[in-house]
């Protein structure tokens, strides 16, 4: 009986350290209390949401993958700088920077069929679109058949997706020392968790610039903007993901 007893506890604690284990490997959902979009944030969204949505539905990926990603480069605001409120970023600096990034508004507004072409800095539909398209190149396929079947995209998918279009910097190493995501404050912030991971970037003199990112990440943006299930006035819904979100 002794034997029998020990052998459960054993067993449980051993789940227990399992469960500990899945619950830091798993993407996780925030609650009310954790949230980072204000009654004003949620607000824009709404009135953003059709456009989000439209050129979500051209480049077959989530609306509210554009939500997050325009809040975190942008704090949901509609700038005209050149990259656009996306933040457009085609390498280069200078001169050369604007010409790069009139060559990606080019191939897109190729790709989509549109004349004249537009700009970024000007029309933020079409920034959205660039965005949207930007997201499909990086998108493992799975996610985009997910998204055409009308399934629910994974979050691990999501995430990736993410990363890409923040560019899967190299040194951006989960614990383990693999190339990953969960490196990245981009994706993987979590402030109200303690999670803020360092922010490195390269300027256009070659300078690194290194900060300790203290902005929730775009992957916990998605899950609650996901959350807040938007109507567009069009009356499409923005998607409910909600099944793997945990």
């Amino acid at each position: 009986m002794r034997l029998c007893m020990a052998a459960r506890a054993a067993l449980l604690a051993v789940a227990l350290l399992l469960a500990a284990a899945l619950y830091l490997l798993l993407p996780t959902t925030t609650s009310s209390s954790e949230n980072y979009l204000n009654e004003t944030h949620t607000q824009t969204i709404g009135k953003l949401m059709p456009i989000y949505e439209q050129a979500a539905v051209c480049a077959g990926i989530p609306a509210a993958m554009l939500a997050a990603i325009h809040y975190r480069e942008a704090e949901l605001k509609i700038g005209h700088n050149v990259g656009g409120p996306f933040m457009m970023d085609a390498g280069g600096s200078g001169k050369g920077f604007a010409a790069n990034i009139r060559a990606r508004e080019i191939t897109v507004a190729r790709y989509y069929n549109l004349s004249p072409v537009p700009r970024v800095r000007d029309d933020f539909a079409f920034a959205a679109l660039c965005a949207a398209h930007h997201c499909r190149l990086v998108a493992p396929q799975s996610l985009l058949k997910a998204v055409e079947n009308g399934d629910d995209p994974l979050l691990w998918d999501v995430a990736y997706t993410l990363w890409g279009y923040n560019g899967r910097a190299r040194w951006h190493r989960n614990w383990s020392g693999q190339h990953s995501w969960r490196g990245s404050s981009y994706v993987a912030n979590h402030p109200h968790r303690g999670r803020t991971l360092l922010m490195r970037y390269r300027q256009a003199d070659r300078t690194v610039v290194e900060f300790q990112d203290a902005r929730a990440g775009t992957l916990v943006l998605y899950q609650e903007i996901n959350s807040l299930k938007v109507i567009p006035s069009h009356e499409h819904s923005a998607g409910d993901n909600s099944k793997n979100a945990d």
